[in-house]
């Protein structure tokens, strides 16, 4: 039977999770820090540019992370990997062409460089399939490594750039740069650990074609996710100004970093589940109740902890006129639970290969969230939307699959019992 505290999946657990906090201290102490020194408005701006590339970022990753690491897992062909680059990138290009064109219709003349350093980020998403490489390997401690290595330069030019007193752009620019540097090691380390990958760049176009028939459902679900994720942001935007945008992106920190707990463990417990699947089917499902139940604990704590962060941290790491956030932020936090379980569901959806349930789920859930958040955000403002926002995930992440994935819904029922 699958169990979660084995020493093996602990220690990679352990290294995974590391990065995670890395990562969860630059997004609340560091991003406040650039929030406080840009204000309300300014910080408004760059979060409502940052998401609208975030789509297309989106969209060209494929939002395939647990799909490439269970196939990966199962196949481990170098081939294999060659060509789902090579589909990814064509996508990616895509994705990049419509996301400056998009920038280029609709975005602010006056952002011109952020938008183009923001939307340069875009072709390399295809890139992320290295990272799901080293997972596949079993090697996460290089893999935490490396991003950490990412994210500690990130965190470095950002406080270089409010001590400086530096404009948007410069924070354009650094978003590119932690994708890059991060990008770099990691394929680095590969031809150098892993040569053979690169030697002779064998491709298959069946591979191609049938990585991209996988994951198209995936990717066009990931920009609608993203979209999803990000709509209260723009709506706030376009209903109540760019100021309360910024406020809603300061609450906001205080949420979005939680989820990188689970993400933190998941590329294990996929690894392993997947190969389970793959020799010992009978205990699979036991092992994914297991990670329901985890995911739901996880979950309880953190919400716990979150509530004491907000009343600790909101007043003297924003300042005075972020004070409005820490009320909303107190509600959005009802939202870690169903953000755990979506998160659960990732690594199941990716075994069974039922990727369409996710595209059905956004395109019932989307229109559903628009019109809770504009009836909220009109009546209540910046709290009805905190309050729309966590009734549509209930609904989308959680009830929806008594209807789109039943046996997952049921599985769910199991982890409560």
């Amino acid at each position: 039977m699958t169990n979660f505290a084995d020493s093996p999946l602990k220690k990679d657990i352990s290294w995974l999770l590391s990065e995670k906090i890395l990562r969860l201290l630059n997004g609340i102490f560091i991003s406040a820090a650039v929030a406080r020194f840009l204000g309300p408005e300014n910080y408004g701006t760059l979060s409502v540019v940052i998401a609208s590339v975030g789509v297309f970022f989106a969209a060209g990753s494929m939002g395939a992370d647990q799909i490439n690491i269970s196939e990966l897992s199962k196949r481990n062909e170098d081939a294999f990997f060659i060509s789902a680059l090579i589909a990814r990138s064509l996508w990616a290009l895509f994705c990049f062409t419509a996301g400056v064109g998009y920038l280029l219709v609709f975005g602010d003349r006056s952002l011109f460089a952020l938008n183009i350093l923001l939307a340069s980020t875009i072709p390399l998403s295809a890139l992320s399939i290295g990272s799901s490489r080293l997972a596949a390997y079993g090697e996460f401690k290089i893999l935490s490594i490396l991003v950490s290595v990412g994210l500690l330069c990130g965190a470095c030019l950002r406080i270089i750039g409010v001590l400086r007193g530096y404009s948007l752009t410069y924070f354009g620019f650094v978003c590119l740069t932690d994708v890059i540097i991060s990008q770099f090691a990691i394929y680095l380390y590969l031809q150098v650990r892993h040569p053979s990958i690169f030697k002779y760049l064998k491709a298959s176009k069946k591979y191609i074609i049938e990585y991209l028939r996988l994951c198209w459902p995936t990717a066009i679900s990931a920009a609608l996710i993203t979209l999803y994720l990000r709509l209260e942001l723009f709506m706030i935007n376009a209903m109540l100004g760019k100021e309360a945008a910024g406020i809603w992106a300061a609450a906001m920190m205080f949420i979005t970093p939680w989820s990188m707990f689970i993400s933190a463990s998941l590329p294990v417990i996929n690894r392993h589940l997947a190969i389970r699947q793959k020799n010992d089917i009978s205990n699979y499902e036991t092992g994914v109740v297991q990670l329901i139940r985890w995911a739901g604990l996880l979950a309880a704590g953190f919400m716990v902890i979150n509530w004491f962060c907000i009343k600790w941290l909101v007043g003297p790491l924003l300042g005075q006129r972020y004070l409005s956030a820490g009320p909303v932020a107190i509600i959005c936090t009802l939202v870690i639970f169903p953000l755990f379980m979506g998160s659960a569901q990732e690594v199941w959806i990716a075994h069974q290969r039922t990727t369409s349930v996710v595209f059905k789920k956004v395109l019932i859930g989307l229109p559903f969230s628009a019109c809770a958040i504009w009836i909220g955000a009109s009546y209540y403002g910046l709290i009805g939307a905190a309050v729309s926002m966590f009734v549509s995930y209930i609904l989308t992440v959680i009830l929806l699959n008594i209807f789109l994935d039943r046996p997952f819904f049921i599985l769910q029922l199991r982890a409560i019992g």
